[in-house]
Protein backbone atom coordinates (compact mmCIF):
# COMPACT_ATOMS: atom_id res chain seq x y z
CA UNK A 1 0.00 0.00 0.00
CA UNK A 2 1.44 3.33 -1.25
CA UNK A 3 1.39 6.64 0.91
CA UNK A 4 0.16 9.36 -1.29
CA UNK A 5 0.55 12.84 -0.21
CA UNK A 6 -0.56 15.44 -2.23
CA UNK A 7 -0.11 19.59 -1.06
CA UNK A 8 -1.15 22.73 -2.02
CA UNK A 9 1.74 25.60 -2.64
CA UNK A 10 1.74 28.76 -2.25
CA UNK A 11 3.91 31.47 -1.20
CA UNK A 12 5.16 29.81 1.93
CA UNK A 13 6.47 26.34 1.26
CA UNK A 14 7.83 26.14 5.09
CA UNK A 15 4.62 24.18 6.19
CA UNK A 16 4.29 21.55 2.95
CA UNK A 17 8.02 20.84 3.72
CA UNK A 18 7.42 19.96 7.88
CA UNK A 19 4.42 17.80 6.40
CA UNK A 20 6.43 15.52 3.77
CA UNK A 21 9.20 16.17 5.99
CA UNK A 22 7.42 13.95 8.13
CA UNK A 23 5.57 11.63 6.20
CA UNK A 24 8.87 10.74 4.21
CA UNK A 25 10.70 10.21 7.74
CA UNK A 26 7.67 7.92 9.48
CA UNK A 27 6.85 6.18 5.88
CA UNK A 28 10.35 5.58 4.45
CA UNK A 29 8.56 5.86 0.91
CA UNK A 30 6.49 8.67 -0.13
CA UNK A 31 4.39 9.49 -3.68
CA UNK A 32 3.87 13.21 -3.01
CA UNK A 33 1.96 15.20 -5.55
CA UNK A 34 2.72 19.34 -5.47
CA UNK A 35 0.03 21.21 -7.09
CA UNK A 36 1.14 25.23 -7.60
CA UNK A 37 0.41 28.05 -10.20
CA UNK A 38 2.93 28.91 -12.31
CA UNK A 39 4.47 31.01 -10.00
CA UNK A 40 5.12 29.03 -7.07
CA UNK A 41 6.62 26.23 -8.83
CA UNK A 42 9.67 27.23 -7.82
CA UNK A 43 8.64 26.60 -4.18
CA UNK A 44 7.72 22.95 -5.12
CA UNK A 45 11.15 22.58 -6.76
CA UNK A 46 12.86 23.42 -3.88
CA UNK A 47 10.70 21.64 -1.53
CA UNK A 48 11.63 18.64 -3.52
CA UNK A 49 15.35 19.41 -3.47
CA UNK A 50 15.52 19.63 0.49
CA UNK A 51 13.39 16.64 1.28
CA UNK A 52 16.34 14.42 -1.45
CA UNK A 53 18.91 16.13 0.50
CA UNK A 54 17.65 14.99 3.74
CA UNK A 55 17.61 11.18 2.43
CA UNK A 56 20.37 11.32 0.14
CA UNK A 57 22.63 9.12 2.87
CA UNK A 58 19.77 7.21 4.31
CA UNK A 59 19.66 4.17 3.41
CA UNK A 60 15.94 2.53 2.23
CA UNK A 61 13.99 5.99 1.70
CA UNK A 62 12.80 6.65 -1.58
CA UNK A 63 10.49 9.84 -2.92
CA UNK A 64 8.32 10.14 -5.71
CA UNK A 65 7.34 13.32 -6.45
CA UNK A 66 5.01 14.94 -9.48
CA UNK A 67 4.27 18.36 -9.81
CA UNK A 68 0.78 19.32 -11.23
CA UNK A 69 0.59 23.56 -12.06
CA UNK A 70 -2.69 24.64 -12.20
CA UNK A 71 -3.90 26.92 -15.14
CA UNK A 72 -6.04 29.48 -13.23
CA UNK A 73 -6.24 28.96 -9.20
CA UNK A 74 -8.99 31.05 -8.81
CA UNK A 75 -11.93 28.76 -11.30
CA UNK A 76 -13.06 26.06 -10.30
CA UNK A 77 -13.92 24.24 -13.58
CA UNK A 78 -10.26 24.78 -14.45
CA UNK A 79 -8.73 23.30 -11.37
CA UNK A 80 -11.22 20.46 -11.35
CA UNK A 81 -10.19 19.55 -14.70
CA UNK A 82 -6.29 20.05 -13.91
CA UNK A 83 -6.55 17.84 -11.03
CA UNK A 84 -9.09 15.28 -13.11
CA UNK A 85 -6.49 15.08 -16.15
CA UNK A 86 -3.20 14.61 -13.85
CA UNK A 87 -4.63 12.56 -10.74
CA UNK A 88 -7.09 10.16 -11.31
CA UNK A 89 -5.10 7.42 -13.12
CA UNK A 90 -2.42 8.08 -10.67
CA UNK A 91 -3.66 6.30 -7.46
CA UNK A 92 -4.37 2.53 -6.54
CA UNK A 93 -7.35 1.36 -4.61
CA UNK A 94 -5.36 0.16 -1.67
CA UNK A 95 -3.60 3.50 -1.64
CA UNK A 96 -3.76 5.76 1.79
CA UNK A 97 -4.26 9.09 0.13
CA UNK A 98 -3.43 12.33 2.45
CA UNK A 99 -4.85 15.36 1.15
CA UNK A 100 -2.92 18.24 3.27
CA UNK A 101 -4.20 21.64 2.40
CA UNK A 102 -2.20 23.86 4.97
CA UNK A 103 -0.34 25.86 1.91
CA UNK A 104 -1.87 27.37 -1.31
CA UNK A 105 -4.47 30.23 -1.23
CA UNK A 106 -8.62 29.47 -0.44
CA UNK A 107 -9.57 29.59 -3.41
CA UNK A 108 -7.21 26.30 -4.42
CA UNK A 109 -7.95 24.60 -0.78
CA UNK A 110 -11.60 24.83 -1.66
CA UNK A 111 -11.70 23.72 -4.87
CA UNK A 112 -8.74 20.93 -4.78
CA UNK A 113 -10.63 20.12 -1.36
CA UNK A 114 -14.02 19.50 -3.31
CA UNK A 115 -12.48 17.69 -6.65
CA UNK A 116 -10.65 15.23 -4.77
CA UNK A 117 -13.37 13.82 -1.99
CA UNK A 118 -15.53 13.98 -5.60
CA UNK A 119 -12.74 11.74 -6.91
CA UNK A 120 -11.47 9.31 -4.56
CA UNK A 121 -14.24 9.31 -1.87
CA UNK A 122 -14.25 5.19 -2.17
CA UNK A 123 -10.39 5.22 -1.07
CA UNK A 124 -8.52 5.52 1.99
CA UNK A 125 -8.57 9.14 2.23
CA UNK A 126 -7.97 11.78 4.54
CA UNK A 127 -7.34 15.51 5.20
CA UNK A 128 -4.85 17.55 6.95
CA UNK A 129 -3.84 20.41 8.13
CA UNK A 130 -1.23 22.21 10.23
CA UNK A 131 -2.96 23.97 13.51
CA UNK A 132 -1.03 27.58 13.64
CA UNK A 133 -2.30 27.37 17.22
CA UNK A 134 -0.48 24.86 18.46
CA UNK A 135 1.65 23.74 15.65
CA UNK A 136 -0.52 20.28 15.54
CA UNK A 137 -0.93 18.20 12.60
CA UNK A 138 -4.59 17.88 12.28
CA UNK A 139 -6.89 15.13 10.08
CA UNK A 140 -10.19 15.74 9.17
CA UNK A 141 -12.12 12.11 9.21
CA UNK A 142 -9.95 10.60 11.53
CA UNK A 143 -9.09 12.85 14.73
CA UNK A 144 -7.34 9.80 16.53
CA UNK A 145 -4.49 10.55 14.15
CA UNK A 146 -3.94 14.03 15.01
CA UNK A 147 -0.02 14.97 16.74
CA UNK A 148 2.40 17.53 17.85
CA UNK A 149 4.28 17.35 14.60
CA UNK A 150 6.64 20.36 16.43
CA UNK A 151 8.01 17.85 18.68
CA UNK A 152 8.55 15.75 15.66
CA UNK A 153 10.76 17.66 12.99
CA UNK A 154 13.69 19.61 13.35
CA UNK A 155 14.52 22.31 10.95
CA UNK A 156 18.23 23.88 9.99
CA UNK A 157 18.27 27.22 9.14
CA UNK A 158 19.85 26.72 5.90
CA UNK A 159 17.30 24.53 4.51
CA UNK A 160 14.60 27.29 5.76
CA UNK A 161 16.82 29.62 3.30
CA UNK A 162 16.93 27.64 0.58
CA UNK A 163 12.90 26.90 0.85
CA UNK A 164 12.49 30.18 0.68
CA UNK A 165 14.81 30.59 -2.62
CA UNK A 166 17.83 32.31 -0.86
CA UNK A 167 21.21 31.67 -0.25
CA UNK A 168 23.74 31.84 2.70
CA UNK A 169 26.57 34.31 2.48
CA UNK A 170 29.93 34.16 3.78
CA UNK A 171 30.96 36.09 7.38
CA UNK A 172 33.21 37.95 8.02
CA UNK A 173 32.92 37.96 11.86
CA UNK A 174 35.49 36.21 13.60
CA UNK A 175 36.26 35.29 17.63
CA UNK A 176 38.61 37.59 18.40
CA UNK A 177 36.12 39.35 20.42
CA UNK A 178 35.61 37.08 23.61
CA UNK A 179 37.77 38.19 26.23
CA UNK A 180 35.87 42.10 25.75
CA UNK A 181 32.65 40.63 25.46
CA UNK A 182 33.42 38.75 28.71
CA UNK A 183 34.32 42.48 30.24
CA UNK A 184 30.91 43.81 28.96
CA UNK A 185 29.11 40.61 30.60
CA UNK A 186 30.33 41.69 33.74
CA UNK A 187 29.70 45.50 33.80
CA UNK A 188 25.87 44.71 32.66
CA UNK A 189 25.63 42.59 36.08
CA UNK A 190 27.25 45.32 37.95
CA UNK A 191 24.41 47.86 36.60
CA UNK A 192 26.98 49.96 34.35
CA UNK A 193 25.04 49.36 31.17
CA UNK A 194 23.78 53.02 31.13
CA UNK A 195 27.62 54.32 31.66
CA UNK A 196 28.88 52.50 28.81
CA UNK A 197 26.16 53.09 26.70
CA UNK A 198 26.84 57.15 27.56
CA UNK A 199 30.72 56.38 27.07
CA UNK A 200 29.69 54.91 23.42
CA UNK A 201 28.25 58.19 22.57
CA UNK A 202 30.27 60.56 23.99
CA UNK A 203 33.44 59.55 22.83
CA UNK A 204 33.47 56.65 20.60
CA UNK A 205 30.69 58.38 18.36
CA UNK A 206 32.23 61.71 18.96
CA UNK A 207 35.80 60.96 18.10
CA UNK A 208 35.64 57.82 15.27
CA UNK A 209 31.78 58.64 13.72
CA UNK A 210 31.60 61.28 11.00
CA UNK A 211 27.88 61.79 8.88
CA UNK A 212 28.89 58.76 6.28
CA UNK A 213 29.73 56.13 9.36
CA UNK A 214 32.45 55.18 10.92
CA UNK A 215 35.49 56.43 10.18
CA UNK A 216 38.32 54.40 8.26
CA UNK A 217 40.25 56.76 6.21
CA UNK A 218 43.68 58.75 6.85
CA UNK A 219 41.86 61.72 5.63
CA UNK A 220 38.77 61.27 8.13
CA UNK A 221 40.95 61.93 11.12
CA UNK A 222 42.29 64.60 10.22
CA UNK A 223 40.67 66.70 12.84
CA UNK A 224 41.33 64.04 15.30
CA UNK A 225 45.01 64.79 14.70
CA UNK A 226 44.80 68.14 15.29
CA UNK A 227 42.64 67.63 18.52
CA UNK A 228 44.49 64.40 19.88
CA UNK A 229 45.82 66.30 23.22
CA UNK A 230 42.45 67.17 23.93
CA UNK A 231 40.66 63.57 23.01
CA UNK A 232 43.74 62.32 24.75
CA UNK A 233 42.53 63.71 28.16
CA UNK A 234 39.05 62.76 27.45
CA UNK A 235 40.60 59.13 27.08
CA UNK A 236 42.40 59.55 30.36
CA UNK A 237 39.07 61.12 32.33
CA UNK A 238 36.89 58.25 30.73
CA UNK A 239 39.46 56.10 32.75
CA UNK A 240 39.11 57.50 35.97
CA UNK A 241 35.68 57.88 35.91
CA UNK A 242 34.74 54.35 34.47
CA UNK A 243 36.55 51.90 36.51
CA UNK A 244 35.69 49.33 33.99
CA UNK A 245 36.67 51.29 30.51
CA UNK A 246 40.47 50.47 31.69
CA UNK A 247 40.10 46.20 31.46
CA UNK A 248 37.15 46.07 28.94
CA UNK A 249 39.69 48.10 26.03
CA UNK A 250 43.10 46.27 27.29
CA UNK A 251 40.87 42.30 26.49
CA UNK A 252 40.78 43.98 23.03
CA UNK A 253 43.57 42.10 21.00
CA UNK A 254 46.11 44.58 20.14
CA UNK A 255 46.08 44.31 16.82
CA UNK A 256 42.75 45.71 16.28
CA UNK A 257 43.09 47.66 19.48
CA UNK A 258 42.36 51.89 20.23
CA UNK A 259 45.27 51.52 22.42
CA UNK A 260 49.26 51.75 21.34
CA UNK A 261 51.80 51.04 23.90
CA UNK A 262 49.83 52.14 26.82
CA UNK A 263 48.04 55.22 25.12
CA UNK A 264 45.70 56.19 23.29
CA UNK A 265 45.97 55.30 19.25
CA UNK A 266 46.06 58.15 16.69
CA UNK A 267 44.87 56.53 13.49
CA UNK A 268 45.74 59.77 11.26
CA UNK A 269 49.87 58.40 11.88
CA UNK A 270 48.48 54.91 10.47
CA UNK A 271 50.59 54.31 7.26
CA UNK A 272 48.16 53.53 4.83
CA UNK A 273 44.11 53.62 4.42
CA UNK A 274 44.40 49.90 4.46
CA UNK A 275 45.94 49.84 7.63
CA UNK A 276 43.36 52.54 9.22
CA UNK A 277 40.25 50.09 8.29
CA UNK A 278 42.03 46.86 9.28
CA UNK A 279 42.61 48.10 12.49
CA UNK A 280 39.64 49.89 13.74
CA UNK A 281 36.46 48.83 11.28
CA UNK A 282 35.12 45.73 13.38
CA UNK A 283 36.50 46.82 17.01
CA UNK A 284 34.03 49.79 16.21
CA UNK A 285 31.12 48.09 15.35
CA UNK A 286 31.97 45.53 18.18
CA UNK A 287 32.36 48.36 21.15
CA UNK A 288 28.87 50.69 18.61
CA UNK A 289 26.83 47.79 19.17
CA UNK A 290 27.57 43.89 17.69
CA UNK A 291 28.46 42.81 20.69
CA UNK A 292 25.25 42.90 22.16
CA UNK A 293 24.36 40.69 19.23
CA UNK A 294 26.94 38.67 20.55
CA UNK A 295 26.43 38.72 24.06
CA UNK A 296 22.57 37.28 23.54
CA UNK A 297 24.21 34.26 20.82
CA UNK A 298 26.37 33.22 23.74
CA UNK A 299 24.23 33.20 26.54
CA UNK A 300 21.21 31.33 24.63
CA UNK A 301 23.24 29.16 22.85
CA UNK A 302 24.84 28.07 26.09
CA UNK A 303 21.80 26.74 27.41
CA UNK A 304 20.78 25.11 24.49
CA UNK A 305 21.40 22.37 22.06
CA UNK A 306 17.96 21.54 20.43
CA UNK A 307 17.74 24.13 18.54
CA UNK A 308 19.65 25.88 15.62
CA UNK A 309 20.48 29.02 17.18
CA UNK A 310 23.38 31.16 13.98
CA UNK A 311 24.56 34.96 14.61
CA UNK A 312 25.01 37.10 11.93
CA UNK A 313 24.33 34.87 9.04
CA UNK A 314 24.40 36.70 5.95
CA UNK A 315 21.17 36.33 3.36
CA UNK A 316 21.23 37.03 -0.19
CA UNK A 317 19.18 35.91 -3.03
CA UNK A 318 20.63 35.19 -6.28
CA UNK A 319 20.58 38.13 -9.08
CA UNK A 320 19.32 40.50 -6.42
CA UNK A 321 21.55 43.12 -4.35
CA UNK A 322 19.34 43.72 -1.09
CA UNK A 323 21.47 41.27 0.77
CA UNK A 324 20.91 41.26 4.43
CA UNK A 325 22.09 40.41 8.07
CA UNK A 326 19.99 37.88 10.41
CA UNK A 327 21.76 39.48 14.01
CA UNK A 328 20.62 35.87 15.81
CA UNK A 329 18.37 33.46 14.72
CA UNK A 330 16.82 30.53 16.26
CA UNK A 331 15.13 27.59 14.45
CA UNK A 332 13.14 25.50 17.22
CA UNK A 333 11.46 23.06 15.01
CA UNK A 334 10.43 24.71 12.27
CA UNK A 335 9.55 27.66 14.41
CA UNK A 336 11.96 30.68 13.09
CA UNK A 337 12.71 33.66 15.80
CA UNK A 338 14.64 36.22 14.61
CA UNK A 339 16.56 38.01 17.39
CA UNK A 340 17.29 41.76 16.07
CA UNK A 341 19.82 43.95 18.70
CA UNK A 342 19.98 47.60 18.69
CA UNK A 343 21.71 49.65 21.37
CA UNK A 344 19.56 52.46 20.25
CA UNK A 345 17.90 54.24 23.05
CA UNK A 346 15.15 56.59 20.54
CA UNK A 347 11.80 55.21 20.23
CA UNK A 348 11.50 55.80 16.32
CA UNK A 349 15.08 54.12 15.21
CA UNK A 350 13.72 51.16 17.50
CA UNK A 351 10.66 51.06 15.99
CA UNK A 352 11.99 50.98 12.39
CA UNK A 353 14.37 47.95 13.57
CA UNK A 354 11.04 46.13 14.35
CA UNK A 355 9.39 46.42 11.37
CA UNK A 356 12.10 45.66 9.45
CA UNK A 357 12.83 42.26 11.76
CA UNK A 358 8.82 41.35 11.22
CA UNK A 359 9.76 41.78 7.49
CA UNK A 360 12.76 39.81 7.42
CA UNK A 361 11.49 37.06 9.32
CA UNK A 362 8.28 36.29 7.06
CA UNK A 363 10.95 35.83 4.15
CA UNK A 364 12.79 33.16 5.54
CA UNK A 365 10.72 31.80 8.26
CA UNK A 366 7.23 32.15 6.54
CA UNK A 367 3.88 32.83 8.50
CA UNK A 368 5.41 31.03 11.86
CA UNK A 369 8.04 33.31 12.12
CA UNK A 370 8.61 35.39 15.11
CA UNK A 371 10.83 38.32 16.32
CA UNK A 372 12.40 39.34 19.31
CA UNK A 373 13.58 43.34 19.57
CA UNK A 374 15.77 43.88 22.03
CA UNK A 375 16.88 47.58 22.62
CA UNK A 376 18.02 49.95 25.36
CA UNK A 377 14.64 50.94 25.85
CA UNK A 378 13.64 52.09 29.44
CA UNK A 379 10.64 50.01 30.43
CA UNK A 380 7.82 52.25 30.17
CA UNK A 381 9.21 53.15 26.72
CA UNK A 382 9.38 48.98 25.68
CA UNK A 383 5.92 48.37 26.49
CA UNK A 384 4.67 51.16 25.04
CA UNK A 385 6.78 49.67 21.67
CA UNK A 386 5.51 46.24 21.91
CA UNK A 387 1.25 48.01 21.93
CA UNK A 388 2.69 49.89 19.42
CA UNK A 389 4.20 47.10 16.76
CA UNK A 390 1.22 45.08 18.18
CA UNK A 391 -1.36 47.50 16.90
CA UNK A 392 0.44 48.75 13.73
CA UNK A 393 1.07 45.19 12.34
CA UNK A 394 -1.78 43.34 13.51
CA UNK A 395 0.14 41.16 15.49
CA UNK A 396 -0.79 38.13 18.07
CA UNK A 397 0.60 38.65 21.41
CA UNK A 398 3.01 35.34 21.07
CA UNK A 399 4.58 36.65 17.34
CA UNK A 400 7.00 40.04 19.16
CA UNK A 401 8.32 40.41 22.00
CA UNK A 402 10.20 43.61 22.66
CA UNK A 403 13.04 43.69 25.13
CA UNK A 404 14.67 46.97 26.90
CA UNK A 405 17.73 47.81 28.61
CA UNK A 406 16.59 46.92 32.59
CA UNK A 407 16.16 43.24 30.22
CA UNK A 408 19.83 42.61 29.75
CA UNK A 409 20.87 41.23 33.29
CA UNK A 410 21.36 37.41 31.82
CA UNK A 411 19.31 35.91 33.97
CA UNK A 412 16.00 37.95 33.19
CA UNK A 413 17.31 37.75 29.36
CA UNK A 414 17.66 34.44 29.28
CA UNK A 415 14.30 33.65 30.94
CA UNK A 416 12.28 35.90 28.57
CA UNK A 417 13.70 34.34 25.49
CA UNK A 418 13.08 31.22 26.84
CA UNK A 419 9.26 31.34 27.42
CA UNK A 420 8.50 33.08 24.35
CA UNK A 421 10.31 31.04 22.02
CA UNK A 422 10.91 27.43 23.57
CA UNK A 423 7.94 27.32 26.23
Amino acid sequence: MAYRLILLIGNNPLPNYVVAKYFLETKRELYLYLISSEETKKYSEEIVKCLKSDISNKENYNLYEKYICLEDCDDSKSIKNDIQKQLKDCFNDNDEINLNYTGGTKAMAVHVYATIKELFSNSNLDFSYISARDNSLKYDLDESKNIPISDKINVILETLIKLHGYEKGSEDRGNIYQAPLKEIKELIKNNYSKEYLHWVKDFIDKNYRNEKGFKLTKKDFDSFNDNYQKIENDHNDNLKNYHWLGNLLKEIPNDVSLIENGELLNPYELKNNSYVEKRLKNTLKFLNGIWLEDYVYEIINSQNKKADIQKGSKIKKPLRLDDFELDVIIVNSYITTLISCTTDKTTHLCKLKGFEALHRVSEIGGDEGKVILITALDNEQRDKLQDDLNKIANLKEDKLLVLGIEDWEEKIIVDKINRFVFI
